[in-house]
């Protein structure tokens, strides 16, 4: 496989392919824990679907798979900057542009989380049947959101690196005030959703209307994984072994 990636591949694409067949490698012997871990959050996604008195059932499933993405992926899915702080030596020690080394480490947990949300929309489509613009919409902004959730998770880390079993107030701390971060985030999105939709109905009539919605949600969304992957560029080409890793 590496001489494969070696051979069709070059640049950029050719270090991002080899960490992330890194990480592919290294988790072999984990494969069953993390697909357990990705299974239950699913059939929570998709219970809307066997309550039939329940109205807007894809947006139950929308907000399920929302929520599981930001906050149960990133436990679940730490195969990026997270378990490799014992090896930030080789890291640092490789050959590879900052923004290639970040999108190879955060490729493989967000390609997993993509197909974990591929299937609960796909499943939900085939029973719902929203339609396309729904579809092509929620899957454009979740998607975006999987990079933004994982980006801002190993840029925080890098910014404030620890072990994976450090244990204490401040760890409590940290944890609570994440997941106090995530939730807002999802309340201020939400917001500015419905604030977009108003707005653009008052700009335009249907159908016009409708596309402007789809398309600027979409790339606000894409504009702000971007924005995550920059912060975690940046936070990888400052992050110094000497002085970040602490102590055991």
């Amino acid at each position: 496989l590496h001489n494969l990636i070696e051979y069709c591949a070059s640049g950029m694409t050719r270090e991002v392919l080899t960490l992330a067949c890194r990480q592919a490698i290294g988790i072999r012997d984990h494969r069953f824990n993390i697909t357990i871990s990705m299974l239950l959050p699913a059939v929570l996604c998709l219970a809307p679907l066997f309550m039939g008195r329940m109205e807007e059932q894809w947006f139950y499933v929308v907000a399920g798979t929302a929520l599981c993405t930001v906050l149960l992926a990133p436990p679940a899915l730490r195969i990026d900057f997270r378990q490799d702080l014992k090896r930030m030596l080789l890291l640092r020690s490789l050959p590879v542009k900052p923004l290639s080394m970040v999108l190879g480490q955060l490729a493989l947990p967000i390609m997993i989380t993509w197909a974990f949300q591929s299937t609960i929309l796909g499943i939900a489509a085939l029973v719902l049947h929203p339609g396309w613009e729904q579809l092509i919409l929620w899957a454009g902004m979740l998607f975006a959101l999987a990079i933004v959730t994982f980006a801002t998770e190993n840029a925080l880390f890098l910014a404030y690196p620890h072990h994976q079993r450090h244990e204490g107030v401040a760890m409590m701390l940290r944890t609570k005030l994440t997941f106090l971060g995530k939730g807002t985030a999802l309340v201020i999105a939400v917001c500015l959703l419905v604030l977009w939709a108003t707005l653009c109905r008052g700009l335009l009539p249907d159908p016009y209307s409708s596309v402007l919605y789809v398309l600027g949600s979409i790339a606000a969304t894409w504009g702000a994984a971007a924005l995550g992957l920059a912060a975690a560029t940046l936070c990888w080409r400052r992050f110094d072994i000497t002085i970040d890793i602490p102590p055991e």
